[in-house]
């Protein structure tokens, strides 16, 4: 069985780059583009693991984060930011991501990220 990642990414070339990368790990890659697209596309479908920009518009990845958290607790969440400081990643972790993943990236990385949220959602199940 593939696992389903939704993405949520507001910039189009980092969206399709990461599809791109992940989908070659085999992953089932969907991508969503805003906070709101994200809350809406997973009211239909199911995924295993979101990975969240936290910089974009309207809603942030912190909020989404919160808001994902209180619908679907079980769901693990990974964010993705540029603000590679102890701050942004305790508001992460507080806000409900398993993980955090500072960009620029390295798919190895953000590889082993997911990896790590697989693991804790299948304990959590």
């Amino acid at each position: 069985m593939t696992a389903t990642i939704l993405l949520v990414e507001d910039d189009l070339d980092t969206s399709r780059l990461l599809r791109d990368l992940l989908g070659k790990r085999k992953y089932r890659v969907e991508a969503v583009q805003s906070g709101p697209e994200c809350l809406a596309w997973l009211r239909d479908h199911s995924a295993d693991a979101v990975i969240a920009d936290v910089q974009m518009p309207g809603m942030d990845g912190l909020e989404l984060c919160r808001q994902l958290q209180r619908e679907w607790p079980e769901l693990p969440v990974i964010v993705l930011t540029a603000q590679a400081n102890l701050d942004t990643a305790d508001a992460a972790i507080s806000a409900g991501a398993c993980d955090f993943v500072t960009k620029p990236m390295r798919l190895e990385t953000l590889t082993v990220a997911v990896e790590r949220a697989f693991q804790r959602s299948v304990h959590v199940r």
